[in-house]
């Protein structure tokens, strides 16, 4: 699942990185892409709001630590 949110949502912060010259922290949380995957966990899983608030930032902590490695 955080997979696919992920997925939905990386190309855009992605493009707004590049085009808009913003480190990726900002794109997380200004632009709000951690809110809308928390939003998709949420809808989709049945999550707690905690639970999916969890889950958003540790898939974009995640997704930003291997953007390092690869």
């Amino acid at each position: 699942m955080e997979t696919c949110a992920n997925l939905l949502t990386h190309p855009t912060a992605w493009h707004l990185i590049r085009s808009m010259d913003l480190s990726w922290l900002a794109i997380e949380i200004g632009v709000g892409v951690a809110t809308v995957e928390l939003l998709i966990y949420r809808k989709v899983t049945g999550l707690s709001w905690q639970r999916a608030t969890l889950a958003a930032f540790c898939a974009s902590g995640i997704t930003a630590a291997l953007s390092f490695v690869l």
